[in-house]
């Protein structure tokens, strides 16, 4: 008798314990996959799911499959954190309504269906969106179970009646440090009593004062909504470490110092997958890793850096820029696909010598792109600015402070079939040459130089004018040579290469641009 009371015990808590057990899948959506597959025939048993990015677009399919787990299956928790490629960076309308509410199909609902009475409600209880979401569909997560959830920065309209019926919601979380719109406030109703709104330091009056935002019984101000670090990476600790527990829920970040490359890893790591939107590199010396594919409302470049390293900025979006005051080279595929220069202009400092293989390309927001008397090396495709796309729809005035063109410079005997640095596959037919409907502006003097220049001479235009001098800007005053100086590059004052890597003092007499350390000046010679 003892012994079976003990087995019944036994399996009772056996029972308990596999009860209380929760399912966790982990999808990674691979090229090609179909998700349904990769959540799998066991979908009704998954409690909580993440899906991590693949290449595969995320949208309505998807989303309905996540619904039906909810609505059929035991699914309460999802985190989307990871998906880079939702469709229209967008949650759908009714994504997450029940099929049927009071008898109706779920896109004929209403607001205000349910008040009063007990419809039946979606499983859902948290949800973690990807930092890309601009937008949430009406209606998205009305009549769910939702207890807490925090929007995107980036999130610029929230559908009607998006939170509708939410009536376990507790805490909403607005991140960022800009308000959102007073109409977006309408899409939270018949929320729990005493919902919290967590919204940025300073802005919590003008919720409180808002008409469209009183489904909360309280606005709260605070770091969880707005975050700002400032951090020294001086090598003794990592960056991971110094973030001390806040990595993915910073959203303004000062970086100084020398970042290593896991630092800039995981700095990336932050800006695709976490919160961070606003950077400052000013006071960084960046020799690893790029910032590949992320989005920005605020970048600062480090203030002066030797080169731009290879594929730092390729595919990025930033709506606020600032670019180094003064660097020495562009690498390969730095900028290609970039948006985000500031009123479309773009001026290369005096100084910088070289773009790199594709350095551009693609960048169609540039309209006005200035190049400097320095610059005296162009690899294929560097300033190939419309991309594969139409490039008859892309005018773009280019400034080239220099008397004689720049070298168009070949890596290999496979270079010549790239076009040159603008990307004219089919020289010297100037009608399939992209910069046709360019205009080129170029100091007084120098236009017979670039007319007779291959590459240089398919543009719609060429113009002279007084505004480019031909030499640097902004050098410090002509100075008499007496000791011999090894410099990086020494020019003649129409902006040629006379030699790299030697003293000036072999030079013949004359004033020259020498550049030396990162800095340019002139020098007198041969006195």
């Amino acid at each position: 008798m003892k012994k079976t009371l003990i087995i019944v015990l036994l399996s009772a808590a056996a029972m308990a314990a596999f009860a209380q057990e929760k399912k966790v899948k982990v999808v990674n959506y691979e090229p090609y996959a179909s998700f349904a597959l990769l959540v799998g025939n066991d979908w009704a048993e998954i409690d909580s799911i993440a899906v991590i990015y693949g290449n595969n677009a995320f949208g309505e399919d998807e989303f309905n499959v996540l619904h039906k787990c909810c609505e059929k299956g035991r699914l309460t928790g999802i985190d989307i954190s990871r998906c880079r490629n939702i469709t229209n960076n967008e949650i759908p309308a009714y994504a997450f309504v029940p099929t049927t509410v009071n008898g109706l199909p779920r896109k004929n609902m209403v607001r205000g269906v349910g008040e009063g009475e007990n419809p039946y409600r979606m499983k859902l209880k948290y949800i973690t969106l990807s930092n890309d979401i601009e937008r949430i569909g009406d209606q998205a997560f009305a009549l769910t179970d939702l207890k807490a959830i925090c929007i995107p920065h980036w999130v610029e309209k929230i559908g009607n009646g998006a939170f509708d019926g939410c009536e376990n919601l507790k805490d909403v979380v607005l991140c960022g440090n800009s308000p959102k719109a007073e109409s977006d406030g309408l899409a939270f109703g018949s929320l729990a009593s005493g919902a919290v709104l967590h919204v940025a330091p300073g802005l919590g009056d003008f919720y409180r004062n808002s008409s469209s935002w009183t489904a909360f019984g309280q606005v709260k101000e605070g770091e969880e909504a707005y975050k700002v670090m400032g951090i020294n990476v001086d090598g003794s600790s990592s960056l991971g470490e110094l973030l001390g527990g806040n990595d993915m829920h910073v959203d303004s970040m000062k970086l100084s110092g020398t970042p290593s490359k896991e630092d800039m890893a995981l700095l990336k790591d932050n800006v695709q997958y976490g919160r961070l939107y606003s950077l400052d590199l000013s006071d960084c010396a960046v020799g690893y890793g790029n910032l590949y594919s992320c989005k920005f409302e605020y970048l600062k470049m480090p203030t002066r850096t030797e080169k731009i390293l290879p594929g730092f900025l390729n595919g990025s979006n930033v709506k606020n820029f600032t670019m180094p005051e003064s660097y020495d080279e562009i690498c390969r595929t730095a900028f290609e696909g970039f948006n985000g220069f500031t009123d479309s202009v773009l001026v290369i400092p005096e100084g910088c010598g070289s773009l790199g293989f594709r350095a551009f390309y693609g960048c169609r927001c540039i309209k006005t792109l200035t190049l400097p008397s320095t610059m005296d090396k162009l690899e294929p495709m560097s300033l190939s600015l419309c991309g594969a796309k139409d490039w008859e729809q892309l005018n773009v005035d280019l400034y080239v402070n220099r008397m004689y063109p720049p070298l168009s410079v070949l890596r290999d005997e496979y270079d010549a079939d790239y076009g040159g640095p603008f990307g004219c596959l089919y020289e010297p037919d100037i009608n399939f040459c992209h910069t046709r409907g360019w205009r080129l502006f170029v100091p007084v003097g120098a236009k017979a130089n670039y007319e007779n220049a291959e590459h240089w001479n398919h543009f719609a235009e060429i113009i002279e004018t007084p505004l480019l001098t031909g030499v640097p800007t902004g050098v410090s005053a002509a100075s008499l040579s007496t000791q011999p100086s090894a410099a990086d590059g020494i020019y003649s004052m129409d902006g040629r290469l006379v030699a790299r890597g030697s003293s000036v003092s072999g030079l013949p007499k004359g004033l020259y641009i020498v550049k030396e350390g990162g800095k340019v000046r002139k020098i007198v010679t041969g006195r």
